[in-house]
Formats: C-alpha cells, structure tokens, sequence
C-alpha cells in the first residue's frame, strides 16, 4: 500500500472535456406538447362522461342500470 501511494494517481486525463454543439435530451418542446395535448384529451373525455352520467341519472331506467353497475364494483 505505500508503493501504491508513492505513485500516485492512475487517472489520465485524455481529452479536453468540450460541451456539445446541439442538445440531444431530453426534447422539452415535444414534451410539453404532448403534455398539453394528453391533458386537453383526456378533460373532453372526462366532461363528456359527466355529462353523460348526469344525464343517465335523470332517467329512472337508466339510474336503475347504474345502481346494478355500481353494486357489482362493490359500491352501494
């Protein structure tokens, strides 16, 4: 162990570190856009089924499918 320290470091140094001309990752812009896109997506499908619920609880033949449904998930 004391020859290894007299040596000293092993590490070389072989090139210059240089920072790349043009950013490879993560690509934000295509990110945020498929984000924005996802969210509006998935918020018409979540309005529309509200909707769509709220109007089948008007009709008593259709409140009385969703009572079945709802018991068969295991809520009452």
């Amino acid at each position: 162990k004391i020859d290894e320290a007299r040596q000293g470091s092993v590490v070389q140094l072989v090139d210059k570190a240089i920072p790349p001309d043009k950013k490879s990752s993560p690509k934000r812009l295509l990110i945020v856009a498929c984000s924005t896109i996802g969210g509006f997506v998935l918020a018409i499908f979540w309005v529309l089924f509200s909707e769509a619920l709220r109007l089948a609880r008007k009709d008593p033949r259709q409140r009385d499918q969703l009572s079945a449904l709802a018991r068969s998930f295991g809520r009452s």
